[in-house]
């Protein structure tokens, strides 16, 4: 079984953000092992001092081997199928653990990106860092049921 790890910067303020987390972790429960780290989100200094002080606690809570994915703007863009498709072959290449992370209102530190295995974007849109965490869950959840061939993903097939 696939063990997902969601890194995230800051807390859930809104509680329909937090329903929104649980029901889609409950959802996930059977496709996968998934675990939400929620990071302190550094509140001092410029900019980029507090995406290194963030980067330096993502990277401590960071498994020893992952499959790094690392959620910024700049990043490859995907269609659901591709993207599940992707994990696929992710998995099918020995990786059993992969890591998301989602950066702060600041986004994440430059130093850190590079290390990512991939760059991902889920739109050239600009999305609130605590709302995103929500999309991507629904996102890794539309891809297993789409590895499954389960109705939830309704839209053509443009694998």
């Amino acid at each position: 079984m696939l063990h997902i790890k969601i890194i995230a910067v800051g807390k859930l303020r809104e509680r329909y953000l937090r329903e929104g987390c649980v029901e889609y972790l409950r959802r996930l429960n059977s496709y996968a092992q998934v675990e939400v780290v929620e990071i302190k989100e550094e509140t001092h200094g410029t900019p980029s001092a507090r995406t290194d002080a963030e980067a330096k606690r993502i990277t401590a809570a960071l498994p020893a081997r992952c499959h790094l994915i690392v959620l910024d703007e700049r990043g490859k863009q995907f269609t659901s199928p591709k993207f599940a498709r992707y994990l696929e072959q992710v998995a099918a290449g020995g990786q059993s653990a992969v890591c998301f992370v989602i950066g702060g209102a600041d986004g994440v530190a430059p130093h850190f990106r590079e290390q990512a295995q991939l760059l991902l974007s889920f739109s050239q849109l600009t999305f609130p860092h605590q709302l995103f965490r929500v999309l991507l869950l629904e996102q890794i959840y539309r891809v297993f049921t789409i590895q499954r061939g389960e109705p939830y993903h309704r839209a053509g097939l443009d694998i």
